[in-house]
């Protein structure tokens, strides 16, 4: 967001699709086999909303040159807002044991974006994005199913890894105060959210705020982010 509050990557911009973004693993933002390029705000929100991996790696390699070039960068970032206990390896957060960090830095960092870059944080509250692939458009929807179960609730972000778990960045503002939670470790995206959910509303209640509670199982929008986030929305 810095690069982009700064005019060094532009919304509008069409950004190339290396053979490492196109064939990256895990979570990932849909797009056509052919497609070489993507606009710069398409890419934020498959990076945001379906936690694309791809999207990551395109982003990085635009305004890096590399991906570990990018991590670097990240780094300086890190360092410059405190984040003691993170330091980063590349841009998507897939396993590496040298890419760690905390839940007070995840809380830091979060902060930070939404302090620095309310006009982009806006994209991490949407509730999903259209993309397509070949003749079909999929409707991705966003990996936090928060911002769709609770309209105080806009963000932040979520992740999942074998060693990290699922864990979730997530933020809400009740009465014009804003509380951050962070989870990690948890065994389903359910869970993720169900986590910070209770920690949002026990922090709310501290401040003399009520919230809705979140149901005891899964309803739609709660928990459906992660690997099976693509739902056809024309054949």
């Amino acid at each position: 967001y810095d690069m982009l509050a700064s005019g060094y990557l532009k919304e509008d911009e069409w950004v190339p699709l290396s053979k490492k973004a196109r064939s990256m693993n895990g979570s990932r933002m849909v797009w056509d086999k052919n497609l070489r390029a993507v606009q710069t705000k398409d890419l934020i929100r498959g990076l945001v909303i379906p936690s694309g991996n791809n999207a990551a790696i395109a982003l990085a390699e635009r305004i890096a040159g590399s991906t570990e070039a990018f991590a670097a960068l990240m780094n300086q970032y890190a360092t410059k807002l405190g984040m003691e206990g993170t330091h980063f390896v590349n841009p998507h957060g897939m396993s590496h044991p040298n890419h760690y960090s905390t839940a007070y830095d995840m809380a830091k960092l979060s902060a930070a974006l939404i302090y620095y870059f309310p006009q982009y944080y806006v994209v991490h509250r949407e509730p999903g994005v259209e993309t397509s692939a070949g003749k079909r458009t999929y409707w991705q929807r966003n990996t936090n199913g928060l911002v769709a179960y609770d309209p105080t609730v806009d963000g932040v972000k979520t992740g999942y890894t074998n060693a990290a778990g699922y864990c979730l960045v997530a933020s809400a503002v009740r009465e014009k105060k804003r509380l951050i939670a962070v989870v990690t470790k948890t065994q389903s995206g359910f869970m993720r959210e169900s986590n910070a959910y209770t920690l949002l509303n026990y922090g709310f209640a501290t401040l003399g705020i009520q919230g809705p509670s979140l149901p005891t199982s899964n309803v739609p929008g709660i928990g459906e982010g992660g690997q099976a986030n693509k739902y056809p929305a024309s054949g």
